[in-house]
């Protein structure tokens, strides 16, 4: 296996220049032989400018390839990437002219096979579905409604299968669970891949409309003025699922669907009736890879869009200037919000998928560029108008009964849909900084609502961080209460804030040093308390707090209530302890520190946020005290307050050696032998327990004052 680095922007601007470069090279020897010919009878001299357009032409494909491949591991991948690691055996090496010839034969085989499944044909799609020639043959071979109608012949044979049962139904319905969604897959991932070619691959300037006019083709129902295309809508944004497609494409077909669904759905429902032939209502869609159906094409575009964040960033319309916008009325205040935003998040429904493809799409508009750049300011437009729109809309209808509208049960009023909470839960904690800003505070607060959308941190993080959104607290309380209804939900959001803890303590210390030279070395001798890292502490613990009474609801002044809260909150610290130290920025930083840290926390348990409460917590995470003693001692460590130089400055002439440094060996290692960067201690080696614990000198009573007793305070039956 051979990998290389590809830096995705820097091979693009590559492939463009010397693509152009060979076209010029080649229209310049064109006309130089021809006017040498004319005048002197000999076109000799253009052999070198041939050859070097040559020698372009063949790096050409190399570098194509590498970049397709590139950018569909890139897509996969959390945070923009500006170099991908590829692994290099896996590119084709079918001469382009033969893979695109390849191409162009596979889609012939799909179109002429009747709607077979052929599992030699799905495996040739599968292997070059990331080669940009072999995707060029093969979407320039099938229009859209070819591709449809394939797909959709495909997709019935489950039906001719269950409704003529043979003693052979049982192992033709297995082959074809295993040959549809490999299909699927194939075909949508090779679709994407074309997309995203330029230049001499680049598909007809008219195929993304093409593709859009194909979906919203017909009528809705017969009578209405339209041949109805059963299933063709579904068919064709079914495939969008799979891969990534081109920023440009996406723009064109998710903008276009839209528009068609919001004019044609002021008459009634637009996509359902396309998928259900009359009059017996049987389904006639194309089935998810599962076998499940899915009507809703916007609901397979917004999962298309999760894949390409500048396209999610681009259908959510926050960044136009001239998008339309929509008045709400926020506890007495009228705030205006964009009316695209409004209409997905609280007027649609999403009934097919609970709004999972929604949340993937909002989570990638949100969290992909957490910095200071304009993406950067548009992912915080994007999180504050969702928080405010969702918190706005929590609970509305709330009444007595046991009535049930829309798969919500009207006692509890409306909620997001269940399947896109976790996504919240994920932006939440990617903007846990502004939560803590919020709620940080004894009385938590609200920030001013409207204006820019965009919020500071605040100095109890470095400065130079990304743009923050604006929270109103009364609304994340409502949110909140909606994403705690699961505790794995709570997990990620609580993680995340710790996370952010972390940078804030990173920072603090560091502040704390500053303000105070002897800080560490009052930590070493259990004197002074520090107060800087006691107000961080303190705004932790209250955020914590307001996290966890929002997620599970409950009388504070209930016995059991704050047992759950102690509880939760050391299970939570638990997991913590699997965070990465996060020392203090020097200069700018990004929130993809907080994410990564969130997500190494998760992954450090080897088990994902999706696993059931049981099943995530690791039983030996311990006493909520003794997580955050330690959690305590390794930011301190990380920020130098074991430094070898504060206990000179402790231990007096009379008693040189009272105060010791750590030995190297309480310190965990890499796989070198070397201790970790930045540095964690190895609180079971046999080096800590002797320093720490057995020689009494790790500084536990100088954090429990300054530190946990805040948590104490907080949850009063933390740790006991």
């Amino acid at each position: 296996m051979v990998m290389s680095g590809i830096g995705l922007a820097a091979m693009a601007d590559l492939i463009g220049k010397l693509a152009e470069a060979s076209k010029s090279l080649t229209d310049s020897a064109g006309s130089m032989k021809s006017s040498s010919t004319h005048v002197f009878g000999t076109a000799s001299g253009t052999t070198k400018i041939s050859q070097s357009a040559g020698w372009i032409n063949d790096q050409l494909p190399g570098l194509r390839r590498r970049l397709a491949l590139a950018q569909q591991i890139e897509a996969q991948t959390q945070g923009p990437q500006s170099t991908v690691q590829i692994d290099e055996s896996l590119l084709s090496n079918v001469p382009p002219a033969q893979a695109q010839a390849d191409g162009a034969a596979a889609a012939k085989k799909l179109k002429e096979s009747d709607g077979k499944l052929d599992p030699d044909l799905i495996a040739q799609i599968t292997k070059y579905q990331n080669d940009p020639y072999f995707a060029a043959g093969f979407a320039r071979s099938m229009t859209p409604t070819e591709m449809s109608d394939y797909l959709l012949r495909v997709s019935r044979q489950r039906d001719e299968i269950m409704r003529h049962p043979t003693s052979r139904t049982a192992a033709e319905y297995e082959k074809w669970k295993t040959n549809y969604p490999a299909l699927v897959s194939a075909m949508g991932t090779t679709l994407g891949t074309a997309t995203r070619n330029t230049g001499e691959l680049a598909l007809p300037a008219d195929f993304a409309r093409k593709y859009a006019a194909a979906i919203t083709e017909g009528g809705t129902q017969p009578g209405d003025g339209g041949q109805v295309k059963y299933g063709q809508a579904s068919a064709l944004t079914l495939l969008m699922r799979y891969g990534q497609y081109s920023t440009e494409f996406l723009g064109t077909v998710s903008n276009t669907v839209y528009d068609y669904e919001r004019e044609h759905g002021k008459k009634g429902p637009v996509w359902q009736p396309r998928s259900y032939y009359p009059p017996d209502h049987a389904f006639g869609g194309a089935y998810m890879p599962d076998g499940g159906i899915m009507p809703d094409p916007m609901a397979n575009i917004m999962e298309a869009l999760s894949h390409n964040p500048q396209a999610a960033q681009n259908f959510f319309d926050v960044g136009n200037p001239n998008a339309k916008t929509a008045d709400i009325e926020v506890n007495g205040q009228k705030l205006k919000v964009n009316d695209r935003m409004k209409y997905l998040l609280q007027a649609r429904t999403w009934k097919y998928d609970n709004a999972d493809a929604l949340g993937n799409a909002l989570q990638a508009a949100t969290t992909n560029w957490r910095d200071r750049s304009e993406n950067g300011r548009i992912s915080a437009v994007i999180a504050s108008q969702t928080f405010l729109l969702l918190g706005q809309k929590a609970g509305e209808g709330k009444k007595s009964g046991d009535v049930w509208a829309l798969g919500l049960n009207s006692r509890q009023g409306w909620k997001p849909g269940t399947d896109m909470r976790d996504s919240l839960a994920h932006i939440l904690a990617s903007y846990s900084p502004d939560l803590i800003r919020v709620a940080g505070t004894e009385n938590p607060s609200s920030d001013p609502l409207g204006g820019g959308w965009t919020a500071e941190a605040g100095d109890s993080f470095p400065p130079g961080g990304p743009y923050g959104a604006v929270m109103s607290a009364g609304l994340m309380r409502k949110l909140l209460g909606v994403v705690g209804e699961e505790q794995k939900n709570l997990t990620i959001v609580s993680t995340g804030v710790l996370a952010a803890g972390q940078l804030m303590f990173g920072h603090s210390m560091a502040e704390a040093l500053k303000k105070d030279p002897n800080a560490a070395v009052d930590m070493i001798k259990d004197d002074e308390k520090s107060p800087v890292l006691n107000a961080a502490a303190t705004q932790l613990a209250n955020t914590l707090g307001f996290v966890m009474t929002a997620g599970y609801e409950g009388d504070k002044t209930d016995q059991e209530f704050q047992k759950k809260r102690a509880e939760a909150i050391s299970k939570a610290l638990g997991v913590a302890l699997k965070l990465p130290v996060i020392p203090s920025p020097t200069g700018d930083w990004s929130g993809l520190i907080i994410d990564q840290a969130k997500s190494a926390a998760l992954d450090g348990l080897g088990k994902g946020p999706k696993q059931d409460a049981k099943e995530l917590y690791n039983p030996a995470a311990g006493d909520g005290q003794d997580s955050l003693r330690k959690l305590a001692m390794n930011s301190l460590l990380a920020n130098g307050y074991f430094d070898p130089k504060f206990y000179q400055q402790a231990n007096t002439p009379d008693a040189p050696n009272k105060f010791v440094p750590p030995p190297p060996g309480a310190f965990k290692m890499g796989p070198d032998g070397k201790p970790l960067v930045p540095l964690r201690f190895d609180f079971e080696s046999k080096a800590y327990l002797d320093w720490g614990e057995r020689g009494g000198q790790a500084p536990y009573e100088w954090i429990q004052g300054t530190i946990v007793d805040v948590y104490r305070d907080e949850f009063p039956l933390f740790g006991g």
